[in-house]
């Protein structure tokens, strides 16, 4: 007795699998399409207001972090001759570590309640 295919009732050629090639398939590119969209929304939908707030201004004072120190290097950096003032260039790199700080700080209290949010309701 050959083997069928228990979705569609093909004959199998191999002992191993339930399924034919064709409805693997279509059931492994379904389940992959699932999980981006469930992954799409899990983002928004596993954080708290709180938490997507702080991740929403994070993302704000990184990038307006970036912007001003390329501001700050054209303003500040050179004088009007076009040598490098020390002054002007310390205030362009803090500018951008401390944005790149203020960022990575508040990324890591919005994950960490996440995570202890998680491990309360487990």
């Amino acid at each position: 007795m050959e083997k069928q295919c228990k979705k569609c009732g093909k004959k199998l050629d191999n002992d191993f699998s339930d399924y034919c090639l064709d409805c693997l398939k279509f059931s492994y590119s379904a389940l992959v399409k699932e999980k981006q969209v469930k992954k799409g929304n899990l983002v928004l939908e596993s954080c708290n207001k709180e938490e997507v707030t702080l991740i929403v201004l994070a993302n704000i004072i990184l990038a307006v972090g970036i912007i001003a120190s390329i501001i700050f290097t054209f303003i500040m950096a050179y004088d009007k001759y076009g040598d490098i003032r020390t002054d002007g260039l310390i205030i362009t790199i803090a500018t951008l570590l401390s944005s790149i700080a203020t960022w990575a700080i508040l990324l890591c209290i919005a994950k960490t309640s996440k995570n202890i949010r998680e491990i309360r309701n487990k």
